[in-house]
């Protein structure tokens, strides 16, 4: 079996393609996920999908900010 393409350029992203179109880890995608509560949808009989647009909204939000830190409070 072939691997499909990814691409980034379409309205709804798989978890993979959304870490990929941030451009993190697959362990700072879930800690985003679970601190910012990013809206995600699972279609009866596929797999759970990541508006684009929502991590748009989510990476302006962050250009203001003086830094990011996802790891533990120190």
């Amino acid at each position: 079996m072939k691997d499909k393409p990814i691409t980034l350029n379409k309205d709804y992203l798989t978890r993979l393609e959304a870490q990929m179109y941030l451009g993190i880890s697959e362990s700072a995608f879930d800690k985003l996920v679970k601190r910012y509560c990013i809206p995600a949808s699972k279609p009866p009989g596929c797999k759970v999908v990541f508006r684009r647009s929502d991590l748009i909204a989510l990476t302006e939000l962050f250009f203001d900010q003086p830094s990011i830190n996802l790891g533990s409070s120190i």
